[in-house]
């Protein structure tokens, strides 16, 4: 046997059993957003044999460490003219038609020029991403039948799988339909491209909340028990969680989140500004180029309330949020948004022994039961109404208040606990993955 023949052998036997992830996200591991991919992927690495993480937008450093058997790829993507030429035979394709017809419908108006370019550039984006996705794979032996594919959002990579898919034999594409209230409530203005096809053509697809699943099954008329499911966010085992008692008349507030008009974070501030006869001392942590101004707009509005302690704390590690959740231990967690799936923040805060208070939207129901674990307030509730239920909070007897936090850990342990989320969705990628291991 010659040398490089024996090589070849060698090289063929190592990776027969090997098992290949690739995942997809917007921003981790850079920056401060998508925390909870970190407790995914820690799963993951113990069940594959090398992941990619392919990152379309690096925004700021990278602040955690990561497996040793896990690479970061920086994958932006601008289609080239001559992607954009490539593209243009789709138009014979019957599936640009169809999505034009299906367009036409979720709109309830007649198809412009701008929607069919909206369409045909989408069509062409993902098959770019298809293209050097096969690149990649022949470069890095990374072989298609052997390697799963999961996206972490629901956009052109998606797509790009389902075509990937449809031309070369892939061990299994998966995507995770975001919980973020732009997708869930776009209204009938905007187009929502190729959520049926991908959503019929996924070897599955994941939800945050039984919300989310029941939107796409009623919007998109698409219902497969088999390959939709709920699959919540989970966040880790924290040291302690702390179960102290109210302090009189006293309220330690924390909320987590970016600033944006869905987040009404402005919404706490309408209702401190009005509370009168406790003391809340209110932490926000999270924000973006806008928490200068908000930050502004805290101090114009609440500086003479001798009442109301506040301070902004910005885009934080995880590892800063999680000192000041043990470390501080708020009360209670807030969030009035007006749109929401259910935040991976508020199961941060349960996993803590924090009640949660929140708007009744979206998906949050199906976690927080009001007078159990939090409070739930209407999607849109008044600045008064949530300054009352504030006070009526510090009338709570330390019985019922510390079984309260007893019960927000226990909703964590049976609905979040990432290392039982997680490994359950490493176990349903592994099994629901086609059978090409030979």
């Amino acid at each position: 046997m010659l040398f490089t023949d024996y090589l070849l052998f060698l090289w063929k036997f190592s990776i027969l059993h090997k098992r290949f992830l690739v995942i997809f996200t917007r921003f981790f591991p850079y920056g401060y957003r998508e925390p909870y991919l970190l407790n995914e992927i820690q799963n993951f690495s113990e069940h594959f044999t090398k992941i990619y993480i392919f990152v379309s937008e690096r925004t700021g450093k990278q602040h955690i460490k990561l497996p040793e058997n896990v690479l970061v790829v920086y994958f932006p993507l601008k289609p080239s003219f001559f992607d954009k030429l490539r593209g243009l035979r789709f138009i014979l394709n019957p599936l640009f038609w169809r999505e034009n017809k299906i367009q036409s419908g979720i709109l309830s108006r007649s198809m412009r020029f701008s929607d069919f370019r909206k369409i045909l550039a989408y069509y062409t984006k993902a098959g770019k991403i298809a293209r050097l996705l096969r690149k990649f794979s022949l470069s890095n032996r990374v072989p298609l039948h052997k390697t799963i594919f999961f996206n972490t959002g629901f956009d052109e990579r998606s797509l790009a799988l389902v075509l990937l898919s449809n031309s070369f034999r892939v061990k299994g594409i998966f995507t995770r339909f975001p919980s973020l209230p732009e997708f869930l409530h776009r209204g009938q203005s905007m187009l929502q491209l190729f959520r049926a096809y991908v959503l019929k053509n996924m070897d599955a697809t994941f939800f945050p909340t039984n919300h989310s699943l029941r939107y796409v099954a009623e919007r998109y008329g698409v219902y497969d028990a088999s390959r939709m499911m709920v699959m919540r966010p989970g966040t880790g085992q924290v040291e302690r969680a702390s179960f102290s008692p109210l302090k009189g008349k006293k309220i330690k507030l924390v909320s987590i989140s970016f600033i944006d008009k869905y987040k009404r974070v402005e919404s706490i501030i309408d209702a401190l500004e009005v509370i009168e006869g406790i003391h809340i001392d209110w932490c926000h942590i999270g924000g973006d180029s806008k928490i200068a101004d908000l930050n502004q707009k805290t101090f114009n509005r609440l500086l003479s309330k001798r009442n109301i302690t506040f301070r902004f704390i910005g885009d934080s590690t995880a590892q800063v949020v999680n000192k000041i959740l043990a470390e501080e231990s708020p009360d209670v967690y807030i969030s009035l948004s007006s749109s929401e799936d259910i935040p991976h923040s508020m199961l941060e805060a349960l996993s803590y022994g924090i009640p949660v208070i929140s708007t009744d939207v979206g998906g949050v129901s199906e976690v927080i039961k009001n007078g159990e674990n939090g409070f739930l307030l209407p999607a849109d509730p008044g600045s008064k109404e949530v300054a009352e239920l504030l006070r009526q909070i510090t009338t709570i007897d330390e019985a019922a208040w510390l079984q309260m936090r007893h019960n927000a850990l226990e909703t964590w342990h049976l609905m979040a606990d990432a290392s039982k989320q997680y490994q359950e969705l490493c176990y349903l990628l592994l099994q629901m993955s086609r059978n090409y291991e030979q």
